[in-house]
């Protein structure tokens, strides 16, 4: 025998699927069964997810998204009012309710469609996250299971009022504020107040809308923050003595040549010159 056949990983015995055989699966038989087990049990996953979406949505609820009442309203009439030769009182009540009753059905598959695309949207995994921690905040109280609550969490969502213009605002101007406080200082309180975050988010909103400062915003840091430590003092620019305010010049903080930045004290936006390393103040817009 050559020695190749004699090496360990020929020789009998053992238990099988063990050694090169590792992680081989046994051959299934299609025949019987039409798939795999593991297509079998995605094919279970995506049909519960669309039981779900159902169970959220509504979908099907009203007897006209049932398909026997959509075939009895449709095919019915046009059996009783069909072309025979000749016309009846009841044919002309059946032409003339027939069109209302087309409208209607379609009317309610489009709203089922539309509610189930907002349902599937409430289950993306984003959304999935906001309810498992719904649950683990409220929802064990209520409903033994995840898989309980998560119908109802979602039927809640999609059933609540839109947020309006107002409240929108206030989210992002809050939102806003989070992000700038996020900055804190030795002590671990942050940077900014919420007044003067409150001041940089409207002289924001304000600057988007001018078409000299909207281009020249700085996105990584909106405001002439206190650790600058600028001072007011004269330059000539074109010719002309000018007041400015120029940053400590210890001071490490990178700023963007030809953009503005927010001065919460002097409420208005500064121009940041890198050449003379000052800042010009912006009369266009003040707080």
């Amino acid at each position: 025998m050559s020695r190749t056949l004699k090496r360990p990983m020929f020789r009998k015995g053992g238990e099988v699927m063990e050694g090169i055989m590792t992680g081989i699966k046994t051959r299934e038989n299609f025949r019987d069964k039409g798939m795999s087990n593991d297509m079998a049990e995605q094919l279970k996953s995506v049909q519960e997810r669309i039981n779900i979406i159902d169970a959220i949505s509504g979908a099907g609820a009203s007897p006209l998204s049932d398909p026997f009442t959509q075939f009895l309203l449709t095919a019915g009439p046009d059996l009783v009012a069909g072309k025979a030769a000749g016309g009846t009182k009841l044919q002309e009540i059946i032409g003339g309710i027939k069109p209302g009753l087309d409208r209607a059905t379609a009317i309610q598959m489009q709203k089922d469609a539309g509610r189930r695309k907002l349902a599937g949207t409430l289950l993306a995994k984003s959304s999935i996250n906001d309810a498992r921690k719904a649950y683990n905040t409220y929802g064990k109280a209520l409903y033994s299971t995840f898989e309980e609550f998560l119908p109802v969490y979602a039927k809640g969502q999609l059933e609540r009022k839109p947020m309006s213009a107002e409240d929108r605002e206030r989210l992002d101007e809050t939102n806003y504020i989070k992000g700038l406080q996020k900055e804190t200082n030795s002590r671990g309180a942050p940077v900014v107040s919420v007044d003067e975050g409150k001041l940089i988010y409207r002289a924001k909103k304000k600057a988007e809308k001018d078409d000299f400062l909207k281009d020249r915003l700085d996105p990584r840091l909106p405001y002439v923050p206190k650790k600058a430590g600028i001072k007011e003092d004269t330059a000539t620019i074109g010719g002309k003595k000018v007041k400015v305010f120029r940053p400590n010049t210890q001071s490490t903080i990178q700023f963007e040549d030809d953009f503005v930045y927010f001065d919460t004290i002097r409420k208005q936006y500064l121009l940041y010159n890198k050449d003379q390393d000052i800042f010009i103040p912006y009369g266009g817009l003040k707080l």
